[in-house]
């Protein structure tokens, strides 16, 4: 265990990776549910977001998986 007094920030940090990674699952479902196929103009610019914020936010998800990897048990 590397993190002596500083348990709580462990703990904290792994509960936001935990939640992050939900957050990711839940946008990857959206991005398969409105892809670049679907019909309408619509459903093509919400097939444009749902990618560019799936690319953003795992960015920032294995930012702060890196982060949670620091402390050891």
């Amino acid at each position: 265990m590397n993190y002596s007094g500083h348990e709580l920030l462990h703990a904290d940090l792994s509960e936001l990776v935990n939640s992050m990674d939900s957050l990711r699952m839940q946008i990857r479902e959206l991005e398969k549910k409105y892809h670049d196929g679907c019909p309408g103009l619509v459903d093509a610019l919400a097939a444009d977001f749902l990618r560019s914020l799936n690319e953003q936010f795992l960015s920032v998800y294995i930012r702060a998986l890196a982060l949670c990897d620091c402390f050891r048990d």
